[in-house]
C-alpha cells in the first residue's frame, strides 16, 4: 500500500512539472507576443462581460422566442459603441464597459422591453363580438317569447298547433356556454403548434368531408345534404370544413418555400392536389356555392405563396387527375352533364326568382322570395317590437334570423346591427395588420374573410339580393356551429395577444 502512494505522489509531481512545462511553453515571449495575448484576455473579458449583459436583460423578457432577436439587436448597438471607443483609443475591455454603462442598467432595460412584449389583449375587438353575440341571444329569445303556429294533418284535415322555439333558446344558451369555455382556451393557446399540425388536419378534414358526401347525410327534416352524424347529432358540416381547410392550408403553405421548387416536383403535385381536392365533395353534396367560396379563398393563397408561370403549368394536370376521381363515383359522362345543367337550371332560377320573379313558375320559390318582400315592406322603424311572431316565415331562427330581427326590431335594430358587424370587420382587419408572423397574419386574414363574405351573403341573402343557401349569420343564428365561430374568434385572440411575444417569420 505505502508503494502504491509512493508511485502516486511521483505521478502528480510528474504531472506538476508537466503542467508548468505546459504554462512555459504558452507565455509569450516577445513584446509583440506579449502585448497580443493581453489583448485576447481582454476581448475574453468583454465577452464574457457582454454576455452576461445580455443574459440579464432577456432574464426580464417572458417571451423566450425573442430572446435570439433581442440578443442580436442589443448586440449590434453595443458593437456601434464599442468600435466608436475603440476608434477613440480605448482597449476592447475598456470599450465594452463603457458601451455598457452607456446603454443603461440591464434589468431596467430587460423590465422595458418585458412590458412592450407582455401578452396584449384586444378589447377594442372583444367589444362588438360581445355585442353581436347579445344581440343573437336577444333575437333568440324573440323568437322563444312569442307564439308561434304549425298546420298539420290528421283525420280531420289541416289543423293549426300553437308550438313554442323556447327549447332551441336553452340549447343555444348551452352551446354559447361551451362556445365561451372554447374560445378561453383558445386565447391561451399557442397557435404555432397548429402549423406543426396543418397536413393532419387537412387529412381529418377532407376525409370528414368525403364521409359526410358519400354516406349522402342530411340533416334529417328537409333532407337538406352536407350533415355530420355523431351519433344523434346532426352538425352542418359544410361551412365548419371551410374554415378547417382555411386553417390547415394556411399552415402548409407558409410552412415551406413553395416558389423556389421546380414546377414538376412531386411535392408541388401533392399541394396542388390538395388545393382542388375539397371542390370535389362540396360538388357531390350540391353545394355549388360553398366550392365557389373555397375558390375564393384558395386563390389568393396559391397567388400569395405558389405564384410561379411554371406552377401554372400544374393546375390542369391536377384537373384531370380530379376528374379521373370523378369518375369512379359514376361511368357515363353524360351524368356530370346532367348535373351541370341541373346546378345551371337551379341557380338560373334561383337568380330569377329575386330579379324576375314574373318569369318564374315554381310556387315554393316565389312564395318564399314574395314572402320576404311582403315581411320587409311591412316594417317601420321600429318594427312590430320583442316577441313577435312570425309563422309565415319558414326557419326563422336559423336561416332567416336577420329577417326575423328586421320585422321585430325595424329597420333601426337592423342598421345598428350592421353598424355593429361593420365595427368587427374593421377591428379585425386591424388585428390582421398589427402581427408581425406570417403564419399568425395569415390566419387572421383569411378567417376575418371567411367571416366577412359569410355574414354579407347571410345577410344578403335575407333581405333577397342573393339566392338563398342555407348559410346562417355567425353568432346570430341558432345551431352547434356557433361553438366554432367562438373558437375561432378565440384563436384569433390569441394570435392577436401574442403578436409582440415573437420573432418576425421570413417571408418565402
Amino acid at each position: 500500500m505505502a508503494g502504491i502512494q509512493r508511485r502516486g505522489q511521483r505521478g502528480a509531481r510528474g504531472g506538476t512539472r508537466m503542467n508548468e512545462d505546459r504554462r512555459k511553453t504558452e507565455q509569450p515571449n516577445t513584446a509583440e507576443d506579449r502585448e497580443a495575448y493581453i489583448r485576447e484576455l481582454e476581448r475574453r473579458e468583454a465577452e464574457a462581460s457582454i454576455g452576461a449583459y445580455l443574459d440579464r436583460l432577456c432574464a426580464r423578457v417572458k417571451a423566450k422566442e425573442l430572446h435570439p432577436e433581442l440578443r442580436e439587436e442589443m448586440r449590434g448597438h453595443l458593437d456601434e459603441l464599442i468600435a466608436d471607443k475603440e476608434d477613440a483609443g480605448a482597449s476592447t475591455l475598456e470599450a465594452a464597459l463603457w458601451a455598457m454603462k452607456q446603454m443603461g442598467d440591464a434589468d431596467e432595460i430587460g423590465g422595458t422591453l418585458g412590458q412592450v412584449h407582455r401578452p396584449k389583449f384586444n378589447w377594442k375587438l372583444l367589444v362588438p363580438l360581445g355585442v353581436m353575440v347579445l344581440i343573437g341571444l336577444l333575437t333568440l329569445f324573440s323568437i322563444g317569447s312569442g307564439s308561434w303556429e304549425k298546420y298539420i294533418s290528421d283525420t280531420k284535415g289541416m289543423q293549426s298547433v300553437s308550438f313554442s322555439y323556447l327549447p332551441l333558446v336553452y340549447e343555444q344558451l348551452l352551446y354559447v356556454m361551451i362556445g365561451a369555455a372554447a374560445f378561453t382556451i383558445f386565447i391561451f393557446f399557442n397557435y404555432k403548434k397548429l402549423q406543426h399540425y396543418s397536413l393532419i388536419l387537412y387529412l381529418i378534414t377532407i376525409g370528414l368531408s368525403f364521409l359526410v358526401a358519400l354516406k349522402g347525410w342530411t340533416d334529417g327534416v328537409s333532407g337538406t345534404f352536407g350533415y355530420l352524424h355523431l351519433g344523434s347529432w346532426r352538425i352542418e358540416w359544410t361551412m365548419p370544413s371551410l374554415y378547417l381547410f382555411v386553417l390547415s392550408l394556411a399552415g402548409i403553405l407558409t410552412s415551406k418555400d413553395w416558389r423556389s421548387r421546380p414546377a414538376y416536383h412531386l411535392t408541388v403535385i401533392v399541394l396542388m392536389v390538395l388545393l382542388m381536392a375539397p371542390i370535389l365533395p362540396y360538388l357531390w353534396m350540391n353545394k355549388t356555392m360553398m366550392a365557389f367560396f373555397y375558390f375564393l379563398f384558395v386563390l389568393p393563397l396559391y397567388l400569395k405563396f405558389c405564384r410561379r408561370s411554371q406552377h401554372l403549368w400544374m393546375v390542369f394536370p391536377a384537373a384531370v387527375a380530379l376528374v379521373a376521381l370523378l369518375w369512379i363515383r359514376v361511368s357515363s359522362f353524360n351524368y356530370w352533364i346532367g348535373r351541370a345543367l341541373e346546378w345551371k337550371e337551379r341557380w338560373n332560377l334561383l337568380f330569377r326568382a329575386i330579379y324576375a320573379p314574373e318569369s318564374v313558375r315554381e310556387e315554393p320559390i316565389l312564395y318564399l322570395n314574395g314572402k320576404i318582400n311582403e315581411i320587409l315592406s311591412s316594417v317601420g322603424l321600429w318594427g312590430h317590437g320583442f316577441g313577435s311572431s312570425l309563422s309565415s316565415l319558414p326557419y326563422a331562427y336559423s336561416d332567416f334570423v336577420f329577417t326575423y330581427l328586421i320585422y321585430s326590431f325595424g329597420w333601426i335594430g337592423a342598421a345598428f346591427v350592421l353598424f355593429v358587424i361593420l365595427g368587427l370587420a374593421v377591428q379585425l382587419i386591424r388585428s390582421g395588420r398589427q402581427v408581425r408572423d406570417l403564419y399568425g397574419k395569415t390566419l387572421i386574414m383569411l378567417l376575418s374573410t371567411a367571416f366577412i363574405v359569410q355574414t354579407l351573403y347571410a345577410i344578403g341573402a335575407s333581405l333577397n339580393l342573393f339566392p338563398v343557401t342555407n348559410l346562417h349569420l355567425p353568432f346570430l343564428s341558432y345551431g352547434s356551429s356557433s361553438i366554432l365561430y367562438f373558437a375561432l374568434f378565440g384563436l384569433i385572440f390569441g394570435i392577436h395577444r401574442r403578436r409582440d411575444m415573437l420573432p418576425a417569420a421570413p417571408r418565402h
